[in-house]
């Protein structure tokens, strides 16, 4: 299932938009990543899914100030491996604040790879 985290985050409080665990008052790069959200990535995996290829997030970008964000939530039972990447084309200096959430149900492991 194919989410918009801006979407996600727009839409009033619900199962399907799990609260952020990420605190932006007590963290400034978190704060600043919020500040200037364009969008991101949401992966939800079902309770007692076993996804058995690895899913790649590539985050790209062309220089200024990049804030991008992922969303990871593993329901009870669950396993995934994430990979995510970086990625700057181009040659023009940049900045990125990159924020990545993980939600981990009861019984359910995520891999995680940068």
């Amino acid at each position: 299932m194919k989410i918009s985290l801006i979407s996600l985050l727009k839409s009033p409080p619900s199962a399907e938009a799990p609260p952020s665990a990420i605190g932006v008052l007590t963290n400034n790069h978190a704060a600043l990543n919020a500040a200037l959200l364009r969008d991101g990535a949401v992966v939800r995996i079902s309770r007692d899914a076993q996804v058995e290829a690895p899913i790649h997030i590539l985050f790209a970008s062309t220089g200024g100030v990049r804030c991008p964000r992922l969303l990871v939530v593993a329901e009870p039972g669950s396993r995934v491996q994430v990979i995510q990447e970086h990625l700057s084309i181009g040659s023009d200096d940049g900045f990125t604040d990159a924020v990545t959430e993980v939600q981990v149900g009861v019984n359910a492991r995520v891999d995680l790879v940068n």
